[in-house]
């Protein structure tokens, strides 16, 4: 079983090609079920969808733990969320800056400390971050993406390096 943080059809496409069973979230239940519906039966593979806020903890948490109850395991999180507004950086307030920060950054922290235990007592898993270019180089008018996309990247960076030590004899 793998899970996919976000909405990204084609992305969890790809993954049902290969006869993965999903689990989907997304905060547009109906755009969600409609997804979930489809590859349903365009693969033939078990999907479970569950719409929720990616901001919020609980929410997070629900899905970690249905996911897990539903399958029997989590093999592999790909973290896959959507950009914030646009805007450039006097654009944005307090408010903006924080639903970015919870929305790009946060959700990969909390999705990733809740998914690596079972992974480790498994023995096995896989953790897929998608952000964007703007990591090699910032792209105009998107300031709040630009910002929290490297900082998911430098995480992404750490934790690759802490758990591949970790894994290591």
């Amino acid at each position: 079983m793998r899970v996919q943080q976000g909405y990204w059809p084609a992305a969890a496409e790809s993954l049902a090609r290969e006869g993965t069973r999903l689990t989907l979230c997304a905060r547009n239940s109906a755009a969600l079920e409609a997804t979930a519906l489809e590859i349903r039966e365009r693969h033939g593979v078990e999907v479970l969808a569950m719409a929720l806020d990616l901001r919020d903890g609980a929410a997070i948490e629900r899905l970690a733990r249905d996911t897990i109850a539903h399958f029997g395991r989590l093999d592999i999180l790909v973290n896959n969320t959507g950009g914030p507004p646009a805007g450039r950086f006097e654009a944005h307030d307090d408010a903006a800056w924080q639903t970015a920060f919870e929305t790009l950054l946060l959700s990969v922290v909390r999705l990733t400390r809740l998914a690596l235990p079972e992974m480790r007592r498994r023995q096995w898993g896989r953790i897929v971050t998608v952000t964007s270019t703007a990591v090699k180089q910032p792209i105009p008018n998107l300031v709040l993406s630009n910002a929290l996309r490297a900082a998911v990247t430098g995480l992404t960076k750490t934790l690759a390096s802490e758990v591949a030590a970790m894994a290591s004899p």
